[in-house]
Formats: structure tokens, sequence, C-alpha cells
């Protein structure tokens, strides 16, 4: 068996990029997108 590749663009353990939010879950940044998103939005 190989072993895992190490991907510097993602969360370690995941196949979720990194990013800006420090989001460590697709649920999580999801939720953080929505309210940033709504905020512009109404704002």
């Amino acid at each position: 068996m190989s072993e895992p590749v190490f991907d510097p663009y993602l969360v370690p353990g995941t196949d979720l990029l990194r990013n800006l939010s420090g989001a460590h879950t697709q649920r999580e940044l999801a939720e953080i997108e929505h309210s940033l998103v709504t905020a512009r939005h109404w704002s």
C-alpha cells in the first residue's frame, strides 16, 4: 500500500481546501459562506 500524498493546499486529513475562514469541514465552510453572503446582501 502506498502512503497518502501530502497536499499543502488541503486541510490535513480532509479533502477541503485551506481557507481564510479557518473552516475544517465542508458544512462549517458552507455555513460561514452563507453568513458572509447574507450579510453582504443586506448591507
